[in-house]
């Protein structure tokens, strides 16, 4: 059953086709739609877009039914339902268990009959609104006394089963389920499914699996709703409601043809819109295609002269530059023979430096032997001083742990004394509580004898109170006859005052109106004045908002436009330089001295640094304990190309103490392990660790071959034990866990937590490009300068787009104000006359109008009467009163004689032992804390003594270190006087080297005297060769420079479009040259006959590009002659614009690429109509045969009920039902037919039901929850649809609230359900079991 009215979990989306399209069209004049398609048009059509993927769209296939029609096979059952604190249920209690077929749901009205259906309506995630609640959180249970719950729970139970027989059936295995909700007292809620948190719409897709609607609930009919069904109308009157039509071409399935359908309408009319637009544009491509013809044969007339003057310069230049180039190739020969004598001399120079660079090398390992012994000795010097610097602090420290120890014993006395104080306590409390507990006897035993002697009093008070009760009936009985006269006069007083009131009022009401009427003509009249004037600013001030908003709008999309292009370059820079700065990052290592050589790589440009070991080359996490066990320290070594590399490395981090490293030369490990590296054979159960590193570059694996060498890797210890030692050959294996078995046979590892991270998933490191540091501040560049560019665009942008919503909400205010205003200026004026009519009647009326003031004197007199007539009533009823206190007052003082000179002792005595049993409290508390501190007193006084013990322990140590250190210290003093010996022999031989340095330096000098002159001589020859060559260049560029036009393609394209337009007599005159007529022997065609390639040279527009050999062989005696005539020819020619052949060219393209566009549109329109022709039969096919299968079920199962009646679903329009929708009407027994408003409540009943078992036969659902379905009906009709009812829960499970005998009667199952101060509780009887048929 559908919900009209609450359904608030459904969501309705839809897709058009072209919508941006249509935009346009909806917000611009004609003439602006048609410049905007225009220059949009080549990018829609020549692109895929939305409408080509129509035809392609994919129809889904028609919904499964979730059971059988006949019931057979499995079937979803509710098998009960769990609530928790929700609505009048308190504390958890279970509704069910339901039967598979009928159950019914009984009890009194207000009984908590509805929450049954409430509770479901929850779990399906239905508002609070739909649930008669006015939030979530009223929904939680709060009767009198229980108002602190904090939240509810409901679960519905499900499970599927099978159906063996009418009534017994099988539970299909693991298809059980729940979904619960709960709500908060903060108005939230969760879902969960089997106990685990989900999401609403989880839930909503897995119970429509399962044949449970939550969008259109037809499974659910509430209490008021079932006739609802009946009353829908033939078709939603909008887009989103539910009519007839829709309801039931859901439930058939054919709606999923509606959403293709439509866009294929919208498809089809863009694209008819879009053609028609497109024509005009052909037709003016077409005819300015006939205007350049002839303008195109003139122009090719003057490039022909141009290409053959531009071909006589061409030979002439080459001549020129042969020339000059013989004269630089003698040159050449000069310097060449200089820069052999200069090599010579240069060759000399290098041995000598040869000679220099290994003194030097010499002198340099002389330096770095003095400044190894020189910081050797201040290494030791610096121990010297840490030694003296631990003895000074291991001094302090004896002195501070003395004064600590004094502290604590001071400290260890003063808790000693407290811990005898704390263990006296308890006795002390013990001797007040035995006295405290001796006097609470006593005052217990004291209240005994008392309370004796107070019931005594009590029981001789009430023997003598019963005569003031008689002595009291008598007065209280004439004050309440009194009261009821005092309450009559009351009344008749207020009567005659209000009818007073009115006659008065009716007497001014006249005057009243008149002087409304008339302020009314003011104030309309004055509203009217101003409404008229704001109309009129409107009216002016619109069209100039409307323009302003036009050039807004296109200077957005301008800026649009620029900001896409900007932000795709921005974006492309910012991954370039994320990319380059993430490289560096990646390469500074996670300690300082790696950081440092890094560093020094970069700035020094020493490339032979590669970085750490285990940075260079990555691992699978699951061996990072492994490979960190097997080569701890090697993974942190420094990779270095060559030793030379490594020493610098060392110099370095000595220079800016960076720390001490260890150094692997990579070229030495290549050399050693290279062929070592290939695959070996290694045991079942292992791997090599070295074949799991992964490394690209073949050197670096060479490295890692030293650190981890044959080193296998197991899972386990075990594993690696019998891989290591129990096989043919020994090898050291390491264990996941970084266990270690030596080919020795010894172990090691472990301990609690293994070690790792030594090496990562993949490499960090790589070798740096040289151009990388340049192609940064390149990027960087760009990147600022873009990036400035689009924040400045998109400030323009935000500025625009706010000012463009202002226009917009401007102009809607202006013209809703417009169209509002002028109704409202008519209404005016029309009450204006109106008005002015009703005042002429009023004072007509008024003055007709006689007075009544007679009956007011009447009435003034009765009201004068009636009023002293309640005065006296007032004073007899307080005189009566007067009785009744005075004989209270006897019977209260009585009380104070009998029974109150006994209780006020008593109350006395009970007041002492409650003061006394504090008391007794207090005490306790007092041993107790006694006791717990005496715990903590005990406690401290060890730690303290444990403490002291620490610190004398410590003081031994420090005075064992103190000798030791002497020793220490002795021996560095005697190191530092050898060292400094050693420190004067590096001195002296480092000299010697310098005197042998200057020696070689003298010859150096010497050689590069001669070589420098040399290199003057040569360097004269090269300016001599650069000023022919620079000749030479100038020749070439002049050669460059010569203008000509390649027309041969627009020859061909010409000729290839000869049937679209262009006339063949055009092409004869472009290649026979008739637009000259004298053809004599100084025409430009008779030259070309004459000169060798110069024809071809005036079409192609191609200079030839000669050999020395070809210039020569060319007879030049009249190429003067000839370019004189090529002049005189190209000066006589009209003078054109080349572009007009471009252009010509280009509209013959253009004429083409839109002819084909135009076939492309016809060619698409034309699949388009066939494709939405298929759909729509498809459509009404499908529909029909649903539609004649639920008329055939509806007309028979409403004859069933209504015992001979007729029900028809009427096409509105028998052509296209999908156009005015389905009406469903019916003729209910011994009646005519009607429509559904004209029907009684019982009779649209009994129409909206045969409706839901129809379609109930069409495509089952599993179950149904009805309330109150019954209501409207009499006996007869409500013995009927039990009866139908009990027929077709066969096949689904009905849960029926009711309140009528003969429906209940033959459920299946009961559930009683009741109230209980205030909490519902529910009972299930079976009636077959009982024996009830």
């Amino acid at each position: 059953m559908v919900r009209l009215s609450d359904n608030d979990n459904t969501m309705d989306t839809s897709c058009t086709i072209g919508d941006n399209f249509d935009d346009v069209m909806d917000t611009t004049e004609p003439l602006q739609q048609k410049e905007n398609f225009e220059r949009n048009i080549d990018n829609t059509l020549e692109t895929p877009d939305e409408c080509d993927e129509l035809l392609n769209v994919i129809i889904p296939p028609p919904p499964e039914p979730c059971m059988r029609v006949d019931g057979s096979g499995e079937r979803l059952v509710i098998s009960s339902i769990d609530v928790e604190n929700f609505k009048s249920y308190y504390g958890k209690q279970t509704i069910g268990p339901l039967h598979k077929n009928f159950s019914a749901i009984i009890g009194p009205n207000g009984s908590g009959k509805s929450n049954v259906i409430d509770s479901l309506l929850f779990v399906f995630g239905f508002r609070a609104s739909s649930i008669r609640s006015k939030k979530i959180s009223s929904l939680i249970h709060s009767s009198n006394g229980k108002e602190d719950i904090n939240c509810c729970y409901v679960q519905i139970n499900f499970v599927k089963i099978f159906d063996v027989d009418e009534v017994n059936f099988e539970i299909v295995p693991n298809t059980a389920f729940s979904i619960g909700r709960y709500a908060y007292q903060d108005n939230s809620s969760k879902y969960c499914y089997n106990g685990k948190m989900k999401q609403y719409n989880d839930i909503k897709l897995l119970l429509k699996k399962e044949g449970i609607d939550l969008e259109h609930n037809r499974f659910l009919i509430l209490q008021g709703e079932v006739e609802l069904l009946a009353l829908m109308p033939p078709k939603g009157k909008k887009e989103g409601e539910t009519g007839m039509l829709e309801y039931l071409e859901d439930i058939i399935g054919s709606n999923r043809y509606k959403e293709p359908i439509e866009k294929l309408v919208k498809g089809i009319e863009d694209l008819s819109t879009k053609k028609n637009l497109f024509m005009g544009r052909f037709q003016r491509i077409e005819e300015e295609k006939n205007k350049l013809a002839e303008e195109a044969k003139e122009c090719i007339y003057y490039i022909k002269a141009q290409n053959a003057q531009s071909f006589l310069s061409n030979v002439k230049c080459h001549k020129e530059m042969f020339q000059e180039m013989i004269l630089r190739d003698e040159v050449k020969e000069k310097i060449d023979s200089l820069n052999k004598e200069a090599r010579e001399c240069e060759a000399k120079i290098k041995e000598i430096e040869n000679l220099q660079s290994t003194e030097k090398e010499k002198l340099k390992t002389l330096q770095d032997n003095v400044d190894a012994v020189i910081s050797e000795g201040d290494c030791l010097k610096n121990k010297l001083k840490n030694e003296k610097e631990m003895v000074e602090k291991t001094e302090v420290n004896i002195r501070r742990f003395e004064e600590k120890i004094s502290n604590l014993s001071k400290s260890l006395t003063k808790e000693q004394k407290k811990l005898s104080e704390l263990l006296s306590a308890p006795e002390r409390c013990d001797k007040k509580i035995s006295e405290l507990q001796e006097q609470l006897e006593e005052y217990e035993k004291a209240i005994e004898e008392k309370s004796i002697t107070v019931d005594e009093s009590l029981k001789k008070f009430e023997k003598l109170s019963a005569e003031f009760a008689e002595r009291l009936k008598e007065p209280e009985s004439i004050v309440n006859e009194l009261k009821i006269k005092e309450s009559e006069a009351c009344n008749e007083l207020a009567l005659a005052r209000q009818d007073h009131s009115n006659l008065v009022a009716q007497s001014k009401a006249g005057e009243e109106d008149l002087l409304r009427i008339k302020d009314c003509i003011t104030n309309t009249d004055n509203e009217l004045k101003t409404l008229m004037k704001s109309f009129e600013e409107s009216t002016n001030v619109l069209p100039k908002y409307k323009k302003e908003l036009i050039e807004k709008e296109r200077k957005l999309e301008e800026l649009e436009i620029e900001d896409g292009q900007l932000d795709s370059i921005v974006k492309d820079l910012q991954m370039k330089k994320d990319d380059i700065e993430e490289k560096r990052q990646n390469q500074r290592s996670q300690n300082k001295v790696v950081d440092t050589l890094m560093t020094f790589k970069h700035l020094k440009k020493v490339e032979g640094i590669f970085g750490r070991l285990g940075d260079l080359g990555g691992i699978d996490p699951k061996y990072d304990f492994a490979i960190t066990a097997a080569c701890r320290s090697q993974l942190d070594f420094i990779v270095v190309d060559t030793t030379e590399t490594a020493q610098a490395c060392i110099k370095h981090l000595k220079e800016t103490k960076g720390g001490r490293a260890s150094m692997l030369i990579l070229s030495e490990q290549v050399k050693r392990f290279s062929r070592q590296i290939g695959p070996i054979k290694v045991p079942k159960d292992s791997q090599r660790l070295f074949d799991l590193v992964e490394c690209k570059d073949q050197d670096l694996r060479c490295a890692f071959y030293f650190a981890l060498r044959n080193t296998l890797v197991c899972d386990d210890i075990d594993t690696a034990k019998r891989v290591g030692l129990e096989g043919e050959k020994r090898w050291k294996v390491v264990s996941l866990k970084g266990e270690i078995v030596e080919a020795s046979g010894v172990m090691t590892g472990g301990g609690n937590k293994p070690e790792g991270g030594k090496m990562g998933r993949s490499a960090k490191v790589s070798s740096s490009s040289k151009q990388e540091e340049k192609e940064y501040n390149e990027i960087l560049t760009e990147f600022e300068i873009k990036y400035r560019r689009l924040n400045e665009v998109r400030n323009e942008i935000g500025l625009l787009k706010p000012q463009i919503n202002t226009l917009k909400k401007e102009i809607n205010i202006l013209e809703a104000k417009i169209a509002k205003q002028g109704p409202e200026i008519d209404y005016k004026k029309t009450t204006i006359v109106q008005l002015k009519k009703q005042e002429a009647e009023k004072s007509y009326e008024l003055s007709q109008k006689k007075s009544n003031e007679a009956e007011i004197n009447l009435l003034v007199d009765k009201i004068e009467e009636l009023r002293r007539l309640y005065e006296e009533c007032q004073a007899k009823t307080a005189k009566a009163r007067v009785a009744v206190t005075t004989i209270c007052n006897e019977r209260d003082g009585l009380y104070d004689k009998i029974v109150g000179i006994y209780e006020r002792p008593l109350n006395d005595l009970k007041d002492k032992k409650i003061q006394n049993e504090k008391a007794m409290k207090s005490e306790k508390n007092k041993k107790s804390t006694a006791t717990l501190n005496t715990r903590k007193c005990e406690k401290a006084i060890t730690n303290i003594q444990s403490e002291m013990m620490e610190l004398e322990e410590q003081i031994n140590k420090s005075k064992d270190y103190l000798d030791r250190n002497f020793k220490i210290t002795f021996g560095l003093e005697k190191e530092i006087e050898k060292n400094e010996v050693a420190v004067e022999a590096a001195k002296n031989a480092y000299k010697d080297g310098l005197s042998r340095s200057k020696e070689f330096n003298e010859e150096q000098v010497q050689l590069t005297r001669q070589f420098n002159e040399l290199c003057n001589s040569r360097d004269n020859k090269d300016v001599e060769y650069n000023q022919l060559e620079n000749s030479i260049k100038v020749i070439r560029k002049k050669i460059k420079e010569l203008k000509t036009t390649d027309i041969s393609s627009m020859i061909n394209v010409l000729k290839v479009n000869n049937d679209e337009g262009v006339s063949a007599d055009f092409l004869f005159e472009v290649d026979r040259e008739t637009v000259v007529e004298d053809r004599g022997e100084n025409d430009i065609t008779v030259i070309g006959e004459k000169i060798e390639g110069l024809t071809e040279c005036m079409l192609s527009g191609k200079l030839p590009k000669y050999t020395q050999e070809e210039i020569e062989s060319i007879d030049l005696s009249d190429f003067n002659v000839n370019s004189l005539i090529v002049g005189i020819r190209f000066k006589q020619t009209k003078k054109v614009h080349i572009r007009i052949l471009d252009d010509f060219k280009e509209v013959l393209e253009k004429y083409e690429k839109e002819n084909a566009l135009l076939q492309n549109m016809n060619k698409k329109l034309k699949q388009y109509t066939s494709l939405l022709d298929n759909l729509r039969k498809k459509r009404l096919i499908e529909f029909l045969n649903g539609y004649t299968q639920i008329l055939r079920h509806l007309k028979l199962i409403y004859q069933m009920l209504t015992l001979g009646g007729e029900a028809n679903l009427e096409l509105v329009n028998s052509m296209d039902p999908f156009e005015k929708g389905i009406r469903f009407c019916v003729r209910p027994p011994f009646k005519t037919w009607r429509d559904m408003t004209r029907l009684s409540g019982g009779e649209k009943t009994l129409s909206s039901l045969a409706l839901v078992f129809a379609l109930h036969r069409y495509r089952p659902t599993p179950l149904y929850v009805m309330d109150e379905i019954d209501a409207a009906l009499d006996f007869k009709n409500v013995t009927i649809l039990s009866h139908f009812v009990k027929q077709q829960t066969k096949n689904a499970q009905f849960i029926i609230i009711t309140l009528r005998n003969n429906m209940f009667e033959l459920a299946d199952r009961i559930i009683g359900i009741c109230k209980q101060t205030d909490c519902t509780q529910n009972v299930v009887i079976d009636p077959p079991l009982l024996g009830v048929v």
